[in-house]
């Protein structure tokens, strides 16, 4: 089975549209169907592993192997997964920012299907990053000193946390509401990791 087949099936096995899978794993709508049409087939890493963990599979299912796709019960070996990692007692913004260093308490608790590359859990708190994340959602956090421009970055700002996209010197919003945040030259900034995923409302 050809790469975009592949991509193609788990897509439509997630119950999810291209416009959908393009929301959820911050891949381009237009690069998206490309690469399901077979007009693009030397995807990046980057993307190989947002398409996963939007689609709740390894990236290895959707690139090097396709005798997995065959396998009987794919649906449920995606589904129940369930896992527990390190929650923290603290909301990041996806708005105005919140004060996070101090908020340093957590328990561990257990989620469906997290992301294989999760390292910790945090809540959302405001509506900045509508429609892909809503207020009070839980988002599942990739601890790493670097993101890309159209990936989903949890952040520090002179003391205040952002869930927000790093786009040059900027915190962007996916909401038109809410303006660029300018980091500064002699502003405290540090990347705590890219958000990989968000639970399942209960």
């Amino acid at each position: 089975m050809k790469f975009n087949e592949r991509l193609k099936r788990l897509r439509i096995e997630a119950g999810l549209t291209q416009k959908e899978l393009a929301i959820k794993s911050g891949v381009s709508y237009s690069y998206l169907t490309k690469l399901e049409g077979g007009f693009q087939d030397n995807p990046t890493t980057e993307i190989l592993e947002a398409l996963g963990n939007a689609l709740g599979v390894h990236l290895g299912v959707i690139f090097d192997f396709a005798e997995i796709l065959d396998a009987p019960k794919i649906p449920e070996r995606i589904q129940n997964v369930i896992r527990a990692l390190p929650f923290y007692n603290l909301s990041i913004s996806a708005g105005g920012g919140q004060w996070i260093m101090d908020g340093n308490d957590y328990e561990y608790a257990e989620f469906e299907n997290v992301p294989k590359d999760a390292d910790f859990a945090l809540r959302v708190c405001g509506d900045s990053m509508i429609p892909e994340y809503n207020d009070e959602d839980v988002v599942f956090v990739k601890s790493q000193l670097h993101v890309l421009p159209w990936q989903v970055g949890v952040f520090y700002l002179n003391g205040e946390g952002y869930m927000k996209k790093l786009q040059g010197s900027y915190l962007m919003s996916n909401n038109p509401a809410y303006p660029p945040k300018q980091i500064g030259e002699f502003d405290e900034f540090i990347i705590f990791g890219r958000v990989v995923g968000k639970a399942n409302k209960t």
